[in-house]
């Protein structure tokens, strides 16, 4: 299957399985509680086989929440199923407002274009989103953080992530920047997607790592945390829970030094 240049999940080379549905159903009943999360990165990737595993949460009658790509709404059977089966959250990564950043990490059935109709989708369905955004992709420039927080904000995004552009070992991502000698170094442990490991190709390594902590600032202040889920409903303990955690996470972020590494 297609997957994104820089994930480490395909880099692992274990290969795509899935569960025997009757075996995870049965995993879903042990729980000790009503509410659980999939821990998988992409649900929908068998659309059929997450069809059949929804339609089997539903007389559970516990919620739900987990990851999955936009290629789901694709389906005109997805949403109902979403709605009945249970779930509360999901996790998408829109990654870009770019189009061609999206062709160009092999993530082109995200289209911008899209966005606003999922988004409502999932209001409409009472499903949480967070939705997540990378910066410093080579068509990025420095006005990429305004943009993004910009689109958060006037779309109301439930829950917004951030993340750097990050090359993991063996992915598509790693050998094409070493390749053009842009790697700045091999520290592991800044290899997490919140720090810089990379010369950016349209701005200096400190100009994409401000921008990212600006970028989480902005956007999760009380007032603008408040504006984006206000409306939010029955989940709003949830939103804006989402929201008080990344604004605790941002002063972490500030407190940090040496963020930046060159060898």
């Amino acid at each position: 299957k297609g997957v994104c240049d820089f994930c480490s999940v395909s880099a692992a080379h274990f290969g795509w399985h899935t569960r025997p549905i009757d075996e995870v159903i049965r995993e879903v009943k042990s729980l000790p509680t009503s509410r659980f999360v999939f821990n998988d990165v992409s649900m929908g990737e068998d659309m059929e086989y997450f069809k059949e595993l929804m339609k089997a949460l539903i007389p559970l009658k516990k919620k739900w929440g987990g990851l999955v790509s936009t290629k789901v709404f694709h389906d005109p059977e997805v949403l109902p199923l979403l709605k009945k089966s249970g779930c509360i959250y999901l996790l998408l990564g829109f990654e870009s407002l770019n189009n061609i950043s999206l062709q160009n990490i092999s993530k082109g059935f995200n289209k911008f274009e899209e966005y606003k109709y999922i988004i409502d989708a999932l209001r409409q369905n009472d499903i949480v989103l967070m939705a997540c955004f990378i910066f410093g992709f080579d068509e990025d420039d420095k006005n990429i953080f305004q943009k993004t927080v910009d689109f958060v904000n006037d779309y109301k995004i439930d829950i917004p992530r951030y993340a750097i552009y990050t090359p993991y070992p063996k992915t598509e991502a790693f050998e094409r920047l070493k390749s053009e000698g842009r790697l700045l170094h091999y520290n592991w442990q800044h290899y997490d997607t919140q720090h810089v490991v990379f010369q950016p190709k349209q701005m200096t390594p400190e100009e994409l790592d401000s921008g990212f902590i600006w970028a989480y600032k902005k956007s999760f202040t009380i007032a603008s945390s408040l504006r984006r889920t206000i409306n939010t409903g029955i989940n709003f303990p949830l939103t804006f829970g989402g929201n008080l955690a990344y604004n605790i996470y941002i002063r972490r972020l500030e407190k940090e030094k040496n963020r930046i590494l060159y060898s």
